[in-house]
């Protein structure tokens, strides 16, 4: 249902409507060209329902497993490290999800949007606090789609670009945000959204730098707020 009204949400914000009828249990197509369609005959019983979907389960963890195990040709190398390394650029490894490319492209096949928004639950829209953000930009480095990347200018400016057309609201970055400074919305820009716009969010240089002699003394300084600097 939700599935079905996001996608109703996106058509309607285009100009299209989408009728939708549920359906319990599922209509007799769904059994078709199965083992399960000969064996069970349709039977509506919620036993039938799960075992025709385990057979699909199974039938796809078979073709899955199939690419898996197939043999490695020769231009191949070796297997990759077990373990995920962090990028150069200090974030983990990002992917965007194919099928979401594939209904970006869809909706841009449909015609222009009629809406200024839309609300579901496929992109997101990150806002950021900044006199409450301490520019650490941890939300950069957790981003699973690169919906948010940091960027530092040759002045010295710094600060993380969000790209809304990326973001799954998986919601790492409100989670991995310390001081609650981050917020995803699901009520997305469709201008942003339809044209790949990229929000430019500058920060103020962080007050501390890790991994420095004095890192511990001037963090500290700063929590209980510079007054007893006699005593270190």
């Amino acid at each position: 249902r939700e599935a079905a009204d996001s996608a109703a949400a996106l058509l309607a914000a285009h100009g299209c409507e989408l009728e939708r009828t549920f359906v319990s249990p599922l209509p007799p197509r769904c059994y078709q060209g199965g083992a399960a369609a000969g064996a069970l005959d349709f039977d509506p019983a919620k036993r039938a329902t799960i075992a025709t979907l385990r057979e699909m389960a199974a039938a796809a963890a078979k073709e899955a497993a199939a690419d898996v195990l197939s043999p490695a040709s020769e231009a191949e190398e070796g297997p990759e490290a077990r373990y995920v390394k962090v990028s150069e650029d200090g974030t983990l490894p990002q992917f965007v999800p194919v099928r979401r490319n594939r209904v970006m492209n869809s909706l841009r096949r449909v015609g222009e949007p009629v809406r200024d928004e839309v609300t579901c639950r496929l992109w997101g829209q990150v806002s950021i606090d900044t006199d409450t953000c301490t520019s650490c930009r941890m939300c950069a480095t957790f981003c699973p789609t690169g919906a948010i990347t940091r960027f530092q200018d040759e002045d010295g400016a710094i600060g993380v670009d969000h790209r809304p057309y990326r973001c799954v609201q998986c919601r790492l970055c409100e989670d991995i945000c310390m001081t609650g400074a981050l917020s995803v919305s699901d009520a997305v820009s469709l201008d942003d959204f339809e044209h790949g716009r990229v929000h430019h969010i500058p920060m103020d240089p962080p007050a501390w730098t890790p991994n420095k002699p004095d890192s511990i003394f001037t963090k500290m300084n700063q929590v209980i707020g510079g007054e007893h600097n006699s005593f270190f």
